[in-house]
């Protein structure tokens, strides 16, 4: 077995949608600040205060990043939000990987229509040309991860698992 400790971390990057929702917020905190202002006379200055802090702290749940731990053959992935809350999105052993490959359609393709129990996407956007993915078949059926491995972890997976290991030069 794999013996060491590797730990990487990526930030999400923006996305069209989250810019979306976060225009959405910010008009309903402006809404609710005008009906203050119109309805609550002198009370008002607490309700901006109130929708400004509410809004700031909305943004913040946007700010995720995801961390990568490979400890002795086990890979840990984890999410971390507004750089306060940590939720455990995957813990596996590499040796239960079925595949450990790039994004890339050569790679991807026998994969695509199968059905995931669970699809993990744990990286900076769907547009990375660094993705990598791994199936892992586990008792309740199959999980998709897709990351961002740095050539650390991708080398310390390939010490654990050559033959499942595509695209990876030595």
């Amino acid at each position: 077995m794999e013996t060491g400790y590797i730990e990487y971390m990526v930030r999400r990057l923006p996305q069209a949608k989250d810019a979306l929702i976060k225009a959405g917020i910010a008009l309903a905190g402006i809404g609710i600040m005008a009906l203050g202002i119109v309805y609550a006379g002198i009370l008002s200055i607490l309700i901006i205060a109130a929708v400004m802090v509410g809004v700031f702290m909305i943004y913040r749940q946007f700010e995720i990043e995801y961390e990568y731990i490979f400890t002795d053959g086990q890979l840990d992935v984890d999410k971390i939000i507004a750089r306060e809350r940590r939720k455990s999105l995957l813990t596996v052993e590499v040796s239960e990987f079925e595949i450990f490959a790039p994004m890339q359609p050569e790679f991807f393709r026998p994969y695509e229509r199968q059905n995931f129990r669970r699809k993990i996407d744990a990286s900076t956007t769907p547009l990375s040309k660094e993705r990598w993915f791994a199936v892992v078949d586990g008792e309740g059926g199959k999980t998709l991860l897709i990351f961002e491995p740095n050539q650390a972890i991708k080398q310390a997976v390939r010490r654990v698992i050559p033959s499942k290991v595509q695209g990876l030069q030595r």
